[in-house]
C-alpha cells in the first residue's frame, strides 16, 4: 500500500499533533499543578511568616507583662507564709495584749485543713522553654481567741488582725457585756491561710527572746 506524499504530510502533522497534546497533559498540566501548589504552599508559609513576625514584635510586650503578672503575684503570695503553726496565733495573742491592753484569757486551736490545690508555673527566665507546672496547696488552721476588753479595744482589735503581715481572717465574732464591770467578753474565731508546694524558706514563728533563770544556779 502506498500514499502520496501529501498524505504522509498530513499524518506527520497529526502525529506531530497528538505528541504535542500528549506532551502538554502529561508533562506541562502536571507541571503547572505542581507549580500552583507550589505557589499555595508558599503563599501559606508566608501568611504564616507574617503572623510569626507580629508574634515576634510582641515579645518585648509579651515578656513585660509576665514580668508584671509575676510581681504582683510575688506581691500576693509573699503574704502566705509557707506553714502556720499554734505558735504564730500564741504570738499573736501576747501582741494584742501588749500593743491594745486586751486580756486574753483562753486560746485554743484546730487542725491545719486543705482548702485549696492550685496549679502554677514554676520560675523560670527562659521564656523558649515549655511551662513547667507545679501544685501548690493551701491550708487554713483556725483559732478561738477569748478576751476582755472595752468598746474601744474591740475594735481595735479588729483593726489589728486586719494589719497582719500574713493572711489572718476573721471568720467570726460573738461579744457578752459584763455589766458588774462593763467591759466586753470577746469570742474571736480566727483564721490563719498559708500555702505550700513553693520553695521558700520554711517558716518560722517570730518569738522573741526572753530570758529565764539566773546566772548563779545554786545559792540566792
Amino acid at each position: 500500500m502506498s500514499i502520496t506524499k501529501n498524505t504522509a504530510k498530513y499524518i506527520m502533522i497529526f502525529l506531530g499533533l497528538i505528541i504535542f497534546l500528549a506532551a502538554y497533559v502529561l508533562v506541562y498540566m502536571e507541571y503547572t499543578d505542581k507549580t500552583d501548589a507550589l505557589n499555595k504552599e508558599i503563599k501559606a508559609l508566608n501568611d504564616r511568616l507574617g503572623q510569626l513576625g507580629e508574634y515576634h514584635e510582641r515579645i518585648p510586650g509579651y515578656e513585660k507583662s509576665i514580668e508584671e503578672n509575676k510581681a504582683f503575684a510575688g506581691e500576693v503570695l509573699r503574704k502566705y507564709y509557707s506553714a502556720e503553726t499554734p505558735e504564730d496565733f500564741i504570738m499573736l495573742a501576747v501582741d494584742m495584749e501588749n500593743t491594745l491592753g486586751t486580756d486574753i484569757s483562753m486560746l485554743s486551736f484546730s487542725q491545719p485543713e486543705p482548702v485549696y490545690d492550685l496549679t502554677a508555673v514554676a520560675e523560670t527566665a527562659d521564656y523558649t522553654l515549655p511551662a513547667e507546672t507545679v501544685t501548690l496547696t493551701a491550708f487554713k488552721l483556725s483559732s478561738a481567741l477569748d478576751g476582755t476588753m472595752d468598746y474601744g479595744q474591740m475594735k481595735a482589735a479588729l483593726d489589728f488582725l486586719g494589719a497582719q503581715r500574713d493572711v489572718t481572717k476573721l471568720d467570726s465574732l460573738n461579744m457578752n457585756f459584763d455589766s458588774s464591770t462593763g467591759l466586753i467578753l470577746g469570742s474571736f474565731a480566727v483564721d490563719k491561710y498559708y500555702i505550700t508546694g513553693r520553695d521558700i524558706p520554711e517558716h518560722q514563728a517570730a518569738i522573741p527572746f526572753v530570758e529565764l533563770g539566773k546566772d548563779i544556779l545554786i545559792g540566792s
